[in-house]
């Protein structure tokens, strides 16, 4: 082979590889931007909970209980 033909099947081998690590970049950083959206709602929602209870609270127990273990599907 020549040079020249080296350098092509190089080329086309390491732009396919580029293509798919920035397929993968993307895919990776759209889960994770999505992880991080879910846990911002899950805090979120947990700390409207934490003052509805305690607004509301008629047991005490229950507005601790749900400080320490901050749980958003409790009610």
């Amino acid at each position: 082979m020549t040079r020249m033909e080296d350098e092509e099947k190089t080329a086309q081998y390491t732009h396919i590889h580029k293509l798919f690590r920035k397929a993968l970049e993307i895919s990776f950083d759209t889960v994770i931007m999505l992880f991080l959206f879910f846990i911002l709602y899950l805090t979120v929602y947990s700390i409207y909970l934490n003052f509805k209870l305690t607004y509301n609270v008629s047991d005490p127990k229950l507005l601790i209980a749900n400080i320490l273990v901050t749980n958003p599907s409790s009610h």
